[in-house]
């Protein structure tokens, strides 16, 4: 699909805030409060763009995988174990891409966590691939156990 959010809050959530797959969204003026997965979550060639968005208290502020694009202006991620990740979920999909302009992350685990062949840029500088294979350190044994994986 093909949309906007805007001006929109999520509080409180078992799972992730904005999900999409295969889609082009825009995003505006989003707060995500106690999300139990992400934030935002791009797979299967989606291309995002997220203006003033806040997001606290999430396992995962933002991802962008299987050949996602995802574009963050200003973005606020807070107390979450992971800021931003890329990485291929799908072997049928490519690596995941962030560009990030202006960016406050704080009180995170893991402030960015890049697959190798992923791409995560920070402004004008890449950040270096930090792990091979991301899948344990996203989904541990005890949370893939607790959510039916």
């Amino acid at each position: 699909c093909t949309g906007k959010i805007l001006g929109s809050s999520f509080v409180r959530l078992g799972n992730d805030a904005v999900d999409v797959s295969g889609s082009s969204i825009e995003i505006v003026e989003m707060t995500v409060k106690g999300a139990g997965d992400k934030g935002i979550s791009a797979g299967e060639n989606s291309r995002v763009t997220a203006r003033k968005i806040q997001i606290e208290d999430a396992d995962m502020g933002v991802a962008s995988k299987d050949m996602s694009r995802v574009t963050l202006y200003d973005p606020v991620i807070l107390r979450s174990r992971i800021g931003l990740t890329v990485f291929q979920k799908k072997p049928e999909f490519g690596p995941g891409f962030i560009h990030v302009h202006g960016d406050q992350i704080s009180d995170t685990e893991f402030p960015f966590l890049v697959e190798t062949g992923s791409r995560l840029r920070r402004g004008s500088q890449e950040i270096s691939a930090n792990i091979a294979d991301i899948d344990a350190k996203l989904y541990p044994p005890e949370k893939g156990e607790q959510d039916g994986r």
